[in-house]
């Protein structure tokens, strides 16, 4: 989602996606919705320091750390409570005085992915001037921040979903070495270590360690897309189908009786 956004013209904290045409089928976007206008501001506090972010009213959204783990809301769910609000991103281990008049959010990563939705309840066009007029983005200590520049993302090629072969380790060590080490579990990071994804140390594995790998990226989608599509899954399975009426249905819910939180307990059967 960060580095896609490059290809469109996201390649500053005042350039930021929109689909102003709301979304469709070309931009390979990962859960988007064609009902709500998407805005995709994407943040590196490494670069930059601590950055603003200026929430009108009639929207929302969250911000997630490069790891992709939630950290905050913004909107009705976030302590704007929906009326719009000024809220500061801090830079991870950040030990200076908290700036004063902000909510204030602390990822573990530098780089962040936020995701935010306009409201389009009074048309459309109104809710993209509401979000082009009031959505401003800049860094804290910074007295004169760039214009916001809105890029139109609707109907682009841009592609935001990770690839499901080698590539997958490449992206996952360039977050490892980029990052702070504490902003990952160490367990997960004993088992990016074991294929040799280290914070510090290269990445380049010989040819029958890439050959392993490479297999294990194949084999690996073809699990995850063999129980996507044929679960053996004790709950509901008849409230999972979308179609349980139709012969050969494989269209499947993703939130296990309807648990949309997925946060339940999921016993996979193996027999």
């Amino acid at each position: 989602m960060y580095t896609g956004g490059e290809k469109i013209g996201i390649t500053d904290y005042n350039t930021i996606a929109i689909t102003k045409e709301l979304m469709d089928s070309k931009p390979l976007v990962l859960t988007a919705n064609t009902s709500t206008i998407y805005v995709t501001p994407i943040l590196d506090t490494k670069k930059l320091g601590p950055m603003v972010i200026e929430i009108p009213s009639g929207m929302l959204g969250a911000i997630n750390d490069s790891w992709f783990n939630y950290v905050a809301d913004f909107g009705p769910f976030g302590e704007d409570k929906g009326l719009g609000g000024k809220y500061v991103i801090l830079p991870p281990n950040y030990e200076e005085e908290l700036p004063k008049g902000y909510f204030i959010v602390r990822p573990k990563t530098y780089r962040t992915w936020i995701f935010l939705r306009g409201s389009i309840s009074n048309g459309l066009n109104m809710g993209v001037k509401n979000i082009e007029e009031n959505l401003k983005i800049y860094p804290l200590n910074e007295s004169k921040p760039k214009k916001m520049e809105f890029v139109d993302m609707s109907n682009t090629d841009i592609n935001t979903v990770f690839g499901s072969d080698f590539s997958l380790y490449n992206n996952v060590n360039d977050i490892i070495q980029y990052e702070p080490y504490e902003s990952l579990d160490p367990v997960t990071r004993g088992v990016f270590a074991t294929i040799g994804i280290e914070k510090g140390k290269p990445f380049n594995p010989d040819l029958k360690e890439k050959k392993n790998l490479v297999d294990a990226a194949e084999i690996g989608n073809g699990i995850a897309r063999s129980i996507a599509w044929r679960p053996r899954i004790k709950g509901n399975m008849n409230g999972l189908k979308l179609y349980p009426d139709k012969e050969n249905n494989n269209w499947m819910k993703v939130a296990i009786d309807k648990n949309i939180f997925f946060n339940g307990r999921m016993v996979i059967q193996t027999t």
